[in-house]
């Protein structure tokens, strides 16, 4: 992984790959090789600005140099790594908040929309409603029209037969 890494130049493994080595040579007591490695992920964690392995890469050489007996290079970089991971938290922290405040921005708008959905529910309710009113009152108005049109030739013709009748008297 580190030749492929280091082939490929990926500037977001680079760091990883070299605090990984860095850990397999302190399980392997191949110190030199460890410190090399994590100086490596240092370098590449600072130019990179990626402070999780940088904070990670001053644990490791801080653990490094308590091993190999370094007081005064454990405590440098024992400070650097408390920095570093006092650091890490507040981001760690502003990232949990700003997922957090998303996911209130996303309730507050599902919330919002569900309450559109329900609004043009209820307003299509009423317009199918009103439809169905329109509806009766044209039928209602239909039949009065022809109840009227009906009385006037039943009128019209009992008027005629009346007529007829009082001739015919």
């Amino acid at each position: 992984a580190y030749k492929a890494v280091t082939k490929v130049n990926n500037v977001r493994m680079i760091p990883w790959v070299n605090l990984t080595m860095g850990e397999i040579y302190i399980a392997q007591k191949k110190d030199d090789k460890a410190r090399e490695h994590l100086n490596k992920a240092l370098i590449a964690a600072i130019t990179f600005k990626d402070a999780v392995s940088e904070r990670d890469a001053y644990y490791w050489l801080w653990k490094l140099a308590e091993k190999t007996q370094n007081p005064s290079q454990a405590i440098k970089y024992q400070n650097s790594y408390l920095i570093m991971r006092d650091s890490t938290s507040r981001l760690d922290l502003a990232h949990e908040v700003d997922k957090l405040q998303f996911q209130l921005e996303m309730e507050e708008r599902d919330k919002e929309n569900e309450l559109l959905k329900s609004s043009e529910i209820s307003k299509e309710a009423v317009i199918e409603q009103q439809r169905l009113q329109n509806l009766v009152l044209i039928i209602a108005v239909v039949a009065g029209i022809t109840i009227v049109i009906l009385q006037r030739i039943y009128h019209g013709k009992r008027k005629k037969i009346n007529n007829q009748l009082a001739l015919q008297n």
